[in-house]
């Protein structure tokens, strides 16, 4: 519900951090292969951070939980305002 709140404010905010976190989730084994080229495709940052964002809330509460540890871990300081 958190990430759902929030995201219109993570997709105008995250801007470079899309890339770092989406390579995190698919270490982690959030992202598939073809989800992590689909985000890398996208020319645009906030249209990458919403795809992100769209596939993080499609796998549920362990994805989103992730995704906040993996944007914590990039940046920090958006992490520490979205609390």
């Amino acid at each position: 519900r958190q990430l759902q709140a929030q995201f219109y404010v993570l997709c105008s905010r995250m801007g470079c951090s899309v890339q770092p976190v989406s390579c995190e989730l698919f270490s982690r084994g959030i992202l598939t292969q073809l989800e992590l080229e689909k985000i890398q495709a996208i020319p645009i940052p906030t249209q990458q951070a919403q795809t992100l964002l769209s596939i993080c809330l499609k796998k549920g509460e362990k994805a989103c939980k992730s995704f906040y540890e993996a944007l914590q871990n990039e940046d920090e300081q958006l992490a520490e305002e979205l609390k």
